[in-house]
């Protein structure tokens, strides 16, 4: 999977602010990213499980403050010169890594602002969502055109109509619009039912993993992009200090890299767009209630809070 899929249905509409982008970051970069430890979910403590908050310093120029570690340079290095969307009123990001093994189960559901909905029952969403894909195994992510209903308290439209498939692709960036439903399909689901759909899903043997010793993981960087502010609950759970895990983790600010230098090569490709076949791929119960989700099983899911967050 060294290439984002490209290959759908082109006379379907995509949303505005879904974009897929190949090649996001330069490779020196890429590959120190790569090589972080990335502890897995299920070994972290609570307390490393939360989400990040990476505020915008200066209202005027719109710049993020000082990066705390690595992945917050990433994080500057994308706004400046890899995200498609542009977001005069962003406040901040909310960001986090999830590294999980294949056969996890993952949950579909809405980013949200949990404490507030878990508060007042309202539902907000960060202005885009999106995701950093740092290896090239795993499931595909599969974001519908379906919304929260605040009114019934289940999905609007009730079944989707179409579907965005994102390959698990490294260093691809994608962004979304925060308040689609979306997750991330069983490795080979597509292939598997789909299979005139060019899309690479396999998965790799589970004890596939040379460096680790042990089974083959789906790594991703998550970031909500929120132009809201967060309420005051979510926004305590996720501003406090880093942990030494956490810097370990995470890694060390790089001063010595290049970062103001864009890829050359990065280049903005076709999300891959399915019409009412993609219900081959995800079905649901379309009278349960949409606000739900389980956070603590869930991939590329933002959680405001500081859950099990993807």
């Amino acid at each position: 999977m060294s290439e984002c899929s490209t290959d759908g249905d082109d006379d379907l509409p995509v949303p505005e602010n879904l974009n897929l982008v190949a090649n996001a970051l330069p490779d020196k970069i890429f590959k120190q990213l790569a090589g972080l430890p990335h502890v897995p979910n299920e070994k972290k403590t609570k307390r490393s499980k939360e989400a990040h908050w990476y505020p915008v310093a200066d209202a005027t120029t719109k710049t993020l403050r000082q990066p705390r570690v690595f992945i917050e340079q990433i994080i500057q290095h994308i706004y400046k010169h890899v995200h498609p969307v542009k977001m005069p009123n962003l406040v901040g990001v909310e960001w986090w890594i999830h590294s999980r093994p294949l056969t996890e189960k993952m949950h579909f559901h809405f980013d949200r602002d949990e404490m507030l909905w878990e508060r007042d029952n309202i539902m907000v969403h960060p202005t885009i969502s999106s995701i950093l894909y740092v290896t090239d195994t795993g499931g595909a992510t599969l974001i519908l055109d379906q919304k929260y209903d605040p009114v019934s308290g289940g999905f609007a439209p009730p079944h989707p109509d179409t579907g965005f498939v994102m390959e698990t692709s490294e260093n691809c960036f994608v962004t979304f619009p925060g308040e689609l439903f979306h997750g991330v399909l069983p490795a080979g689901r597509v292939s598997e039912r789909l299979p005139d759909v060019d899309v690479d899903d396999e998965a790799p043997d589970e004890h596939d993993d040379p460096e680790e010793g042990g089974a083959a993981r789906r790594i991703t960087l998550l970031m909500n992009w929120w132009c809201t502010g967060l309420s005051a609950g979510s926004l305590e759970a996720l501003t406090g200090d880093l942990s030494r895990d956490d810097l370990w983790a995470y890694g060390a600010a790089d001063k010595k890299l290049k970062w103001d230098v864009p890829n050359k090569r990065t280049r903005a490709i076709e999300p891959l767009v399915l019409g009412k076949e993609v219900r081959q791929l995800y079905t649901y119960d379309v009278g349960m209630d949409a606000s739900s989700s389980d956070d603590s099983d869930c991939d590329d899911c933002g959680s405001g809070s500081g859950d099990d967050a993807s």
